[in-house]
């Protein structure tokens, strides 16, 4: 039998609505709870988020519920809710305030609470609606997972699936090694947040992480960029620059996108990997760099090879160690967990209150997960926050689910 974590926090002085509750949701046996009930009947604004921020970061709760005697001030309320929403990904936060007034109920909802219930308290209305919500409730990573991403500082990753899972474990072995590093993986994977981690784990972790997309290097400065000009080495050198190598020296440097690199640079790249030496654009001095090499790439490198774009022996060279981070068609069930996570990022980031999707919008992601890349995806979650309800319900609506049921059949691998 699972059991639910619950957080029924009090603020009363007269009636005990509070009480009420946990004593229906403890004589549940089907679904069973494990209640944390605590009072405050200060109400102190500041303070009471602050306690209630700090006893959802202990419990990680599937809900929360806030009772009141009477009902709240506006400013208690919004913090309240806000620290809901901040520390535990949006939980249902769920009400009991004695109003009957529908102005007074879409107040509180348009502060961020999921649902309000207006006492009297019947135990078969209770559990019937609470159970529903346990149904929406958002899935959370296991603890093996959190502990393992933890470990390895990938705390950025979100997800769980054993496709992602079997790659980030083999980070502390890559790590210890000094070879260089190939890591392949669609747009959106992580793959600048494992070359982080590898970094940060290696012997090389003192020194500098120096990280560039070679996609948005212009074409007749890539070298320039690399290596770096003496005075007068063209026209507008005035001054001699140290160039990416140098800046990564003693460190690691992320060369992103590698496969855009022109062939021209590929070989003066190549000859720096077999030796650590350089010569910088104007320059007739070999300089000496100690640094490894992590690089990057999103498209197909070996059919580059083979049609010339890319250089065989380069990525030979930049290959020693290799790294391949699932698409999100190939992680299951993470579909959910990154659905919830971008819809609070996105909440965040706007100033607004987490929401949750219903049991149908989920279904809806699942059956299409299979397509697209982390981008496309990201963008369908931020346009379905916006939509105008409390709780971001079917994506079908407006046409959204075919819309970006189309567009990301467009954009995804067949």
């Amino acid at each position: 039998m699972k059991t639910w974590k619950v957080l029924l926090v009090a603020f009363e002085r007269e009636h005990e609505w509070g009480k009420e509750l946990r004593e229906i949701l403890a004589a549940s046996d089907e679904p069973h709870f494990q209640l944390q009930f605590q009072t405050d009947e200060e109400q102190r604004v500041h303070l009471s988020a602050k306690r209630l921020s700090i006893q959802l970061g202990i419990l990680d709760p599937a809900l929360t519920f806030l009772t009141f005697d009477r009902v709240p001030q506006a400013d208690l309320l919004g913090e309240l809710l806000e620290a809901v929403g901040e520390r535990s990904r949006g939980p249902p936060s769920i009400v009991v305030v004695p109003t009957q007034s529908p102005k007074e109920i879409m107040q509180i909802v348009h502060q961020g609470a999921r649902d309000v219930w207006p006492p009297p308290l019947r135990a078969v209305e209770v559990l019937a609606r609470v159970g529903l919500w346990l149904e929406q409730a958002p899935p959370k990573e296991d603890e093996t997972a959190q502990k393992l991403k933890e470990k390895l500082r990938l705390d950025e990753f979100v997800g769980q699936s054993p496709a992602l899972l079997t790659e980030i474990e083999k980070i502390p072995a890559v790590a210890v090694c000094n070879a260089h590093v190939l890591i392949r993986g669609e747009t959106g994977t992580g793959k600048e947040i494992c070359a982080r981690a590898i970094h940060d784990l290696s012997p090389r972790s003192g020194g500098p992480f120096v990280a560039v997309n070679c996609g948005a290097l212009p074409l007749d400065l890539v070298e320039n960029e690399l290596f770096g000009h003496e005075t007068g080495a063209f026209t507008s050198a005035n001054a001699a620059a140290g160039g990416l190598i140098e800046q990564a020296n003693g460190g690691t440097l992320f060369l992103d996108e590698i496969d855009s690199l022109p062939l021209p640079a590929q070989v003066k790249l190549l000859r720096f990997l077999q030796d650590q030496q350089y010569r910088p654009l104007g320059s007739r001095k070999v300089r000496t760099a100690d640094l490894r090499v992590l690089a990057a790439t999103n498209a197909d490198i070996d059919q580059l090879v083979s049609t010339g774009r890319f250089r065989r022996d380069l990525l030979y060279r930049l290959s020693v160690l290799d790294l391949t981070l699932p698409a999100l068609r190939a992680r299951g069930r993470d579909t959910e967990l990154l659905a919830q996570y971008f819809l609070h990022q996105y909440a965040t980031k706007f100033g607004k209150p987490a929401r949750a999707f219903t049991s149908e919008a989920i279904t809806s992601f699942n059956s299409i997960r299979g397509q697209g890349t982390f981008a496309n995806w990201r963008m369908s979650w931020r346009a379905l926050w916006r939509c105008p309800r409390s709780r971001s319900s079917v994506p079908t609506r407006s046409g959204w689910l075919r819309h970006n049921r189309a567009a990301m059949g467009r954009h995804s691998k067949p």
